[in-house]
């Protein structure tokens, strides 16, 4: 299990920086480069729509399932929401009118407020870390939580 893990690592450090010099040399590297992103995007997207297709199994299941309560109104409001984010897309493309709707009314506020909390969670774990002992480690942690809040 450890060597899968190494080797999955090292799999992904050899792309990027074959990447990272299809963009430095593309003389050299350019027809390497465009090759490994067009992969990546084909990965993402099958990793996406499996993910798609488990989120929409587990709340069916937990929506149609004998057990009553906040649960089921929640997953049935999740599964919903799914359907008509896919059809709206569906109706009017990537960049009609609905798509930019959810975008600009749904997307954007929640990705917002993730990102606040996602600030808030940072300075209270390196205050707290930095609360307990002060090391080489809690003083790298609260650069690199600087680094991610600017």
């Amino acid at each position: 299990r450890k060597i899968l893990s190494i080797g999955n690592a090292l799999i992904a450090i050899v792309a990027g920086v074959l990447v990272l010099l299809g963009y430095l040399l593309p003389d050299l590297f350019g027809g390497l480069r465009q090759y490994l992103i067009q992969l990546a995007i084909i990965l993402t997207t099958f990793a996406v729509l499996l993910g798609i297709l488990n989120l929409a199994s587990v709340h069916w299941k937990r929506a149609t399932g004998p057990k009553v309560g906040a649960s089921n109104l929640y997953s049935a409001v999740l599964l919903f929401s799914l359907l008509l984010t896919i059809i709206l897309v569906s109706i009017s493309g990537p960049g009609g009118y609905w798509s930019t709707w959810l975008l600009e009314a749904v997307w954007k506020p929640v990705e917002t407020s993730l990102i606040a909390v996602l600030a808030i969670v940072l300075i209270f774990a390196a205050a707290r870390l930095l609360s307990r002992r002060l090391h080489l480690a809690s003083l790298l942690f609260l650069a690199a939580a600087v680094l991610v809040l600017l």
